[in-house]
């Protein structure tokens, strides 16, 4: 469960960084 947490801060974390979901926003 503590794993699932952290993946899903990561992943939000990456999508935040992409430039693809800037060009989205």
């Amino acid at each position: 469960m503590f794993f699932s947490v952290i993946f899903l801060f990561g992943l939000n974390y990456l999508i935040c960084n992409s430039p693809l979901f800037n060009i989205l926003r």
